[in-house]
């Protein structure tokens, strides 16, 4: 009903899982370019490859969706990677110390036992 309403362009973020969802009209607003929600790191991969030099990540998002929106950069695709799980893990090796994902978040660092263990 609210997307019915609205019609200017809804998105939503989940910060449980990372999955974000845009409407179609949002995309519209914002240049148009094809959204594209992967599953794997080489999904990420294979379409950056497909797309070279036309495909941008969306990650934190703020500048990216600023520069579309601004018509400083037109992307072909724009690639979800917030949702994937690789990129938000945390792990600890005893030899090797803390891995923090790229989309993990302070948050998790903050609430995760191993880090809380190993780093008070």
């Amino acid at each position: 009903m609210a997307m019915a309403g609205a019609n200017d362009g809804l998105w939503d973020w989940s910060l449980a899982t990372g999955a974000v969802y845009f409407s179609p009209r949002w995309w519209a607003l914002f240049g148009g370019a094809e959204p594209r929600e992967p599953a794997t790191l080489a999904e990420v991969s294979a379409l950056l490859l497909q797309h070279a030099g036309r495909a941008s990540l969306l990650a934190g998002g703020t500048d990216l969706l600023v520069e579309i929106k601004e018509q400083l950069r037109s992307p072909e695709i724009v690639i979800n990677i917030k949702h994937l799980p690789e990129l938000r893990g945390l792990e600890y090796d005893p030899a090797e110390g803390l891995f923090i994902g790229a989309m993990a978040t302070a948050r998790s660092l903050e609430l995760n036992p191993l880090v809380q263990q190993h780093y008070p």
